[in-house]
């Protein structure tokens, strides 16, 4: 973008640029995925959760504001569940696994 600025004392010369950052929205105590975490089908949003059943779940979540590779949760979760955080497309709901022990 391009903006004009006051130079009273004559500091800022033609053809100078300068960085910023400018923060659009803050939500404290929101949820995030980071997009890996994140099945898109269509317009719709999903993350994939493992049930006490050691199975997979889809569950809907609405998405607010995307910041980098972090998504905020605005619902569908609440941040209590084990989720799969990549490789989204090697499940299906319903699909059972078996979860590794740490060694």
């Amino acid at each position: 973008t391009e903006i004009d600025i006051q130079n009273p004392d004559g500091k800022l010369r033609h053809g100078m640029y300068a960085t910023a950052e400018i923060e659009v929205a803050r939500r404290t105590d929101a949820l995030s995925l980071p997009k890996s975490a994140i099945l898109k089908q269509g317009a719709d949003s999903f993350a994939l959760s493992i049930s006490a059943e050691n199975k997979i779940v889809k569950l809907p979540l609405k998405t607010g504001i995307v910041a980098g590779t972090d998504v905020e949760i605005v619902s569908g979760l609440t941040g209590d569940e084990s989720l799969i955080g990549a490789n989204l497309a090697a499940y299906k709901e319903g699909q059972a696994i078996e979860i590794a022990k740490p060694k």
